[in-house]
């Protein structure tokens, strides 16, 4: 996610008008078109992962979302388990002080109204249709232990929570603006577990939430008429039922959802990918689907193809840029003002789809292995449409000024989520000097195609930044790791 509230609305390029014509060339295709079956790589991915099953009722009227849902849990942890945790994301949102929307560079442009409280009330909890004990954290409501009869490694369990969401008068990527409601990444999910074991980490108002294990999507949506969903998949109507929406999308890292109390819907094909574009007007919607259409296109040239049948891009009311998740990005609203800015940031919540979604990496410790990376790849994207001279003005913007700022000397690119204090230093040092070190690299080393490699080394698990480091030595031909130190870890 670009944390560029105040920095990147500072970032209003003059790009050049080229790709105009291809981009409306693009859009002059079938009326209805449809997504394409799963491809036999994402079909293979999805072999060996968790199911889920999330059963979803939308009363836009008290602004709640009851949720239902049906884990096909197997134990990966290499230990028996007799307590799992679960995330319970939207309970971040409860008080003014948990909240990642209520920092002080946030609150004001995300609450408006002064605070609103959000959260999950939880109904009942199951193991393998018997109820479970549950409790919460003390010390982080987000994280719900349940008890369980000891389950050994590998074996499985199907895990059932009932609970309903509030959601709060907040504009951020869980909250409700005028007559939108953003749900990114708020239905519970069990932790993951890692080297370290259990990722716990807390919701920050810096940076991404901790993610679930890549699962298999099952989703059923029942809303009122009249109203509409953005979704990483194209919706079925549920025979037999006026309201009741599915959908499906295997092997996915996260779930994304913006509902509309009415919404303009743009659709086209990017190669086989079915790209849906939701935003207030016709105009916005064809505007944001142009360039998505493009940067896909780019993207899968250059590092392969999109991993998932259908990409949608969902206009959001909250005051940063952008949001990724598997499938589909949220947009701030403001971006659709300024063409140029609208174009850079689609760009790079394109670039996430292979950079934090198809190849998974620890945003909390290694921000810049999907944010630095991104920034990167939009930026190739750029120069690709525009050419030089374009590229050359974002280089100088993107990574040449941050370099030149003053930042307090305890934090670099390669620090941790909880070392930054502000997300305009997050934004300088992870994003600008995170960029300054893949120019760096690009110098000596063809950095566009060790990428590609990187992908289809990692595509569909998760590399950490030994990975990243070993990967690159070795397509490089050189100790690249003094270089990665002298950018990630030592102060200017």
């Amino acid at each position: 996610m670009p944390p560029w509230v105040l920095a990147k609305k500072k970032r209003i390029f003059a790009l050049p008008a080229a790709g105009v014509l291809l981009a409306a060339i693009l859009l002059l295709v079938s009326p209805a078109p449809t997504a394409a079956p799963p491809s036999p790589l994402l079909l293979a991915a999805a072999q060996e992962l968790d199911n889920v099953r999330y059963d979803l009722v939308f009363q836009p009227e008290n602004h709640t979302l009851s949720v239902t849902m049906e884990w096909d849990y197997q134990n990966r942890t290499g230990q028996a388990l007799t307590d799992i945790p679960l995330r319970l994301p939207a309970n971040a949102y409860k008080k003014e002080a948990t909240s990642p929307a209520a920092s002080p560079e946030l609150i004001d442009l995300c609450y408006p109204g002064g605070f609103s409280p959000g959260g999950a009330t939880l109904h009942d909890a199951q193991w393998n249709a018997v109820p479970a004990d549950t409790w919460l954290d003390p010390q982080d409501e987000t994280i719900l232990w349940m008890r369980i009869p000891e389950l050994a490694s590998q074996g499985k369990g199907t895990l059932r929570l009932r609970l309903v969401l509030d959601i709060p008068d907040c504009r951020h990527v869980f909250g409700r603006g005028e007559d939108v409601w953003m749900l990114g990444g708020v239905l519970p999910y069990p932790a993951r577990y890692g080297e370290s074991g259990w990722q716990l980490r807390p919701l920050l108002p810096i940076g991404d939430a901790p993610q679930p294990e890549l699962a298999n999507y099952a989703l059923s949506l029942s809303m009122p008429k009249g109203y509409a969903c953005a979704a990483p998949f194209a919706w079925q109507q549920e025979e037999g039922s006026a309201n009741m929406l599915t959908g499906a999308l295997p092997a996915g890292r996260d779930m994304g959802l913006v509902i509309y109390r009415e919404a303009q819907v743009s659709r086209a094909m990017a190669g086989e990918v079915l790209v849906q574009s939701f935003a207030d007007t016709k105009a916005n919607a064809d505007k944001a689907l142009g360039y998505a259409v493009k940067a896909l296109a780019f993207f899968a040239r250059s590092y392969g193809d999109y991993p998932y049948p259908v990409f949608t891009l969902s206009m959001a009311d909250m005051p940063f840029a952008g949001m990724e998740y598997s499938g589909i990005i949220m947009t701030g609203r403001g971006q659709y003002a300024a063409k140029d800015s609208l174009e850079v940031t689609i760009a790079h919540e394109t670039a996430h789809q292979w950079f934090s979604v198809l190849v998974g990496s620890d945003s909390y410790t290694d921000a810049w292995q999907d944010e630095a990376v991104s920034e990167y790849a939009s930026l190739r994207y750029i120069e690709s449409v525009y050419g030089q001279a374009a590229f050359e003005q974002l280089v100088f913007l993107m990574a040449q000024s941050p370099m030149r700022e003053n930042i307090r000397p305890e934090i670099t690119p390669g620090s941790p989520l909880d070392r930054f204090y502000t997300m305009q230093e997050y934004s300088t040092v992870v994003y600008g000097r995170g960029l300054a070190l893949m120019l760096a690299l690009d110098t000596d080393t063809d950095l566009h195609a060790f990428l590609r490699s990187y992908v289809e080394k990692y595509a569909f698990s998760f590399a950490s930044r030994e990975d990243f480091e070993a990967l690159l030595k070795e397509t490089a031909g050189w100790d690249t790791a003094p270089l990665m130190t002298d950018y990630l870890d030592t102060a200017i």
